[in-house]
């Protein structure tokens, strides 16, 4: 039996024919960590299924371990949720396989790998209580995208001077907690929190989370 908590509850999850809605929320909360194997030249394993390339990760060694018949394993590095699944998405890559070749296997295509990296991107703006943002003045950025204003959030500061400096905006990056950023969000009457504005990993967040970000207890 595997020492692997998130392992157990995909599979258990999946017996009960639970919703993916709740299978992605498991995921965002307790599988904050993967790791990921590594070939002789660095770069993450990935496996072709169906013609299409699969990044390979895993929710514990062990289970990474076992898949060695699968794959050429050099190493095996431990990798926070959010930075794989953004490199992930950043990539040609059909998605990514969990789990190859156990029980708790999970196929994610690029749509519902989106959809995961929605929900650990927001438990991680709930968990800090705020975001970057873009402040001129008394002003927030905001972007419009057919005609829908869209309100500009990063994770950290480095991404904020990114994108000020792909916008050519004026300003400061500045972190704001959700008190402060999401009155402002319904006065200029914003559709949706946007982060990594034009990235493949681009997220729009909107209800049912923008409540529950207000009401986050960590600002």
């Amino acid at each position: 039996m595997y020492n692997d908590n998130v392992r157990n509850r995909i599979i258990e999850i999946s017996k009960k024919h639970e919703s993916l809605q709740n299978l992605l929320q498991m995921l965002s909360r307790e599988a904050i960590i993967y790791y990921c194997a590594c070939n002789s030249e660095k770069s993450p394993v990935k496996v072709m299924l169906n013609k299409n390339e699969y990044t390979v990760i895993a929710t514990s060694k062990e289970v990474l371990t076992e898949a060695k018949q699968y794959l050429d394993i050099n190493n095996i590095i431990e990798i926070d949720a959010i930075s794989i699944i953004r490199s992930i998405l950043r990539t040609e890559n059909k998605g990514a396989i969990i789990n190859l070749g156990d029980e708790s296997q999970l196929i994610l295509d690029t749509d519902m790998l989106k959809l995961l990296y929605r929900e650990i991107v927001v438990m991680d703006l709930y968990m800090k209580g705020g975001a970057y943002v873009i402040q001129n003045d008394k002003d927030y950025l905001l972007v419009e995208a057919k005609g829908k204003k869209l309100f500009n959030i990063v994770l950290t500061e480095d991404d904020g001077k990114e994108l000020k400096e792909l916008l050519n905006q004026k300003g400061n990056v500045i972190f704001k907690c959700w008190k402060e950023i999401l009155p402002y969000f319904v006065a200029t009457k914003c559709v949706a929190l946007i982060y990594n504005f034009s990235k493949k990993d681009m997220v729009y967040v909107g209800e049912p989370y923008l409540g529950w970000l207000y009401d986050s207890p960590f600002q």
